[in-house]
């Protein structure tokens, strides 16, 4: 063995398997925990410290010798300088699918949630900052330019860029309310079209 525990099948055209089980045999219920991996250490006082858990919790009543073993990932870890080390649930992949970070009942398939809830996609090489949306219809990218720090959407099925913003544009550039009036260079329009700023508005 190359590790504290190594598993090997012994067998080139088959994996190493690790089989985590609750029971030999016996009913497992909804919400029964079926697996558990625990990172941590004895302590200074011998008392086992868990920093870290992953768990298996069926997500149905799994049927024995049927074909009903519907089951859910959860991924848990201790803040840092809790003194009651508690195991806070990050994130859970469902039965179907879905994952939730922050959230342990995720509606989509990718479900953020947080008092304040942020999402960071950041190139640090030589390439455009990009998000991508997709169906059978068309295909649509936002991305942030690499040479100029423009804010750009792009139909990229028909080679397209509709909207640009330019890096260091000014606040209110482009205002929306919720009534239907539109602000170019104010937030406050006060008709359907309000034009405002330094120079003579022309239309």
């Amino acid at each position: 063995p190359e590790f504290n525990l190594h598993v090997s099948s012994g067998n080139s055209d088959t994996p190493g398997t690790l089989f985590l089980s609750d029971l030999v045999t016996g009913q497992v219920d909804d919400n029964d925990d079926v697996g558990m991996i625990k990172f941590g250490s004895a302590g200074d006082s011998n008392t086992p410290k868990v920093g870290a858990q992953i768990t298996a919790t069926a997500s149905e009543n799994w049927t024995d010798g049927g074909t009903n073993c519907g089951c859910d990932l959860e991924f848990y870890t201790v803040d840092n300088a809790d003194a009651g080390a508690t195991l806070d649930m990050r994130m859970v992949i469902l039965d179907d699918g879905k994952v939730g970070i922050g959230t342990a009942s995720p509606d989509y398939l990718l479900d953020v949630e947080a008092t304040t809830s942020t999402i960071r996609i950041r190139s640090t090489g030589n390439n455009n900052a990009s998000l991508i949306q997709k169906n059978t219809a068309c295909e649509w990218i936002t991305y942030v330019a690499l040479t100029t720090g423009n804010w750009k959407l792009k139909d990229t099925t028909n080679t397209k860029y509709p909207v640009t913003i330019e890096a260091d544009a000014e606040d209110s550039m482009l205002y929306l309310k919720a009534n239907g009036n539109v602000g170019i260079g104010t937030a406050s329009p006060d008709k359907l079209l309000h034009l405002s700023g330094a120079q003579t508005a022309i239309i």
